[in-house]
């Protein structure tokens, strides 16, 4: 195969450090650099160019992902569009796995693995669970082997440029993320889309129980937005949404113990350590990357953190689409509380 030109497109904002990195690893590509066009799109006051790339400068208006990839898009020369992000670090051979693919005519989107590098604990944990693109467990569940997907992370993808032209290009309406999940579904609906495991990047963690928490409050409430957009798989969306809120399942519990009368020190306790066995076991694959006995015991505490942070997310979500304000900053951490801490009183 004849490598193709394209174009890796990035966007960012205020992580000139992250992206000085990122472009250190571009240019270390195992591929022509007659054949790369670097597109840079930044929400900045203060712009600063850089040498060997298509810079582009954006007021700071805060309008979201959807908007800066569209805008590099349309700047983009060649035929096939590349995203990564501006905290992900590039394996030499990452392009050539990436585009290989489209050697068959019929695909139209390609995305690769994702995993961490130098992260602690909790970052590893975080890929371990899956996130972001799929992290070990996509890695895991391929077999080594390209597989069709319907999901395609920006943070590691591509698409034939022509696929905007004919599917339409990134939706606007979702701010902080999700937009990207949101393509590859009204995509992958028309066109053929794989993902390999051997197209790798790393991708920055957020390491912290904090910033897990805050992510996942993010995706929440981003899974609520892309709900109202994705009208063909709305009521496929909504029943994925309650059957996997945690809060909803612990009150469903909590009224079974209740009608059965069983106490719930120990009913919850039961749980807590069929729980941690059964993240053990469904999971049990990261012992071959990462063969530390403690992530025994914290990878149950972040899929916990990431799915009341998601359900706190999802709450917030539905308040801002009901009146369509945002007032509500600080509800999520409201509901984590109220879950963690319930009054003694009803009043």
């Amino acid at each position: 195969m004849t490598l193709p030109s394209v174009s890796i497109l990035i966007s960012t904002k205020d992580r000139r450090y992250d992206l000085n990195n990122a472009l250190a690893s571009i240019k270390e590509l195992d591929y022509p650099k007659e054949k790369i066009e670097i597109v840079v799109v930044e929400e900045t006051d203060k712009p600063e160019p850089i040498e060997g790339v298509k810079y582009i400068v954006i007021p700071r208006e805060g309008r979201g992902f959807g908007y800066t990839r569209n805008i590099a898009i349309r700047n983009a020369s060649n035929d096939i569009v590349v995203f990564t992000d501006d905290d992900c670090i590039i394996e030499k051979g990452w392009l050539r796995e990436l585009v290989n693919g489209f050697k068959d005519e019929v695909v139209a989107g390609i995305a690769g693995g994702v995993k961490v590098k130098d992260a602690n604990i909790i970052g590893k944990c975080e890929i371990i669970l899956g996130f972001p693109g799929g992290g070990l467990k996509y890695i895991h569940n391929s077999k080594g082997k390209p597989r069709e997907t319907t999901q395609l992370s920006t943070c590691n993808c591509a698409y034939r440029k022509k696929v905007f032209e004919e599917a339409g290009y990134f939706h606007e309406d979702t701010k902080y993320s999700g937009e990207d999940y949101e393509l590859a579904q009204r995509v992958s609906r028309k066109y053929k889309c794989l993902y390999n495991p051997a197209a790798i990047v790393y991708h920055k963690p957020r390491g912290t129980l904090y910033g897990v928490l805050k992510w996942f409050i993010r995706r929440g409430n981003t899974q609520i937005s892309v709900m109202k957009i994705d009208k063909p798989f709305y009521f496929n969306h909504l029943w994925w949404l309650l059957k996997t809120s945690i809060i909803l399942r612990l009150i469903l519990l909590y009224t079974l113990f209740s009608i059965f009368n069983v106490n719930l020190f120990f009913g919850f306790s039961v749980l807590l350590t069929a729980y941690w066995i059964i993240i053990n076991f469904r999971y049990g694959f990261y012992y071959r990357h990462y063969p530390e006995t403690a992530i025994a015991f914290v990878l149950p505490v972040i899929k916990l953190i990431m799915d009341f942070g998601m359900d706190a997310g999802k709450i917030d979500g539905l308040i801002r689409l009901v009146t369509r304000k945002n007032p509500f900053s600080s509800l999520p951490l409201f509901f984590l509380l109220l879950y963690f801490n319930p009054p003694s009183s009803p009043l």
